[in-house]
């Protein structure tokens, strides 16, 4: 999880959700129910809708970094780590889809200026989610059900302060895991206690 591959993979998995609205807002096709409605054809959707497809590829890239991620989480786990401290991270989830999400989907994607305009957005808060590690932030991990927490916890006989979990499982003060790393020990993940 620690190169730039698994970092954007991260983001673009972010914004599945975006691309799931943006779909829903942009797609154009005409409904009729007269008895003599016709088909308008391919070429007629495909040219109404080119946004929507992009949308649509992008939300596929999504589901797949989703897959790689939670695939990804079954590797190696390192020794036992006991909490010392512990308060839930959730509302981080809620800040985002808040902060970044919901104001993107007002983007006029049938507007060429808008629509290259939501793109550097969208690139540029790549750059700054990736150069941060805010990457967990990511809403898709909340459907995936993991929780974030900020936490003390004893490893190695040594206390690490605020690191940042992502858990399976509800986690509370006492609790030992076996942690996976995530980010050069900053961030790591927990899929089960292994005693309380």
């Amino acid at each position: 999880m620690k190169n730039l591959t698994a970092k954007i993979e991260l983001y673009l998995m972010s914004l599945g959700l975006l691309f799931f609205l943006l779909i829903i807002k942009s797609i154009n096709f005409p409904i009729c129910f007269d008895m003599d409605a016709q088909f308008v054809g391919f070429e007629y959707l495909f040219k109404h809708n080119v946004a929507t497809l992009i949308c649509l590829l992008f939300l596929i890239i999504s589901f797949v970094c989703k897959k790689r991620f939670a695939h990804s989480l079954k590797g190696a786990v390192d020794i036992e780590c006991k909490i010392q401290k512990i308060k839930n991270g959730n509302y981080e989830y809620l800040t985002f889809l808040t902060t970044y999400i919901i104001p993107l989907i007002c983007f006029d994607l049938n507007n060429l200026r808008d629509g290259i305009l939501l793109i550097v957005l969208l690139v540029l808060l790549g750059i700054l989610f990736i150069k941060t590690n805010l990457y967990y932030l990511n809403p898709s991990l909340a459907l995936m059900g993991l929780d974030i927490y900020v936490a003390d916890i004893n490893y190695k006989n040594k206390t690490i302060n605020d690191i940042i979990i992502l858990s399976d499982c509800k986690l509370k003060k006492g609790d030992c895991f076996k942690k996976h790393i995530i980010e050069n020990n900053e961030i790591i993940y927990c899929s089960e206690i292994t005693k309380a």
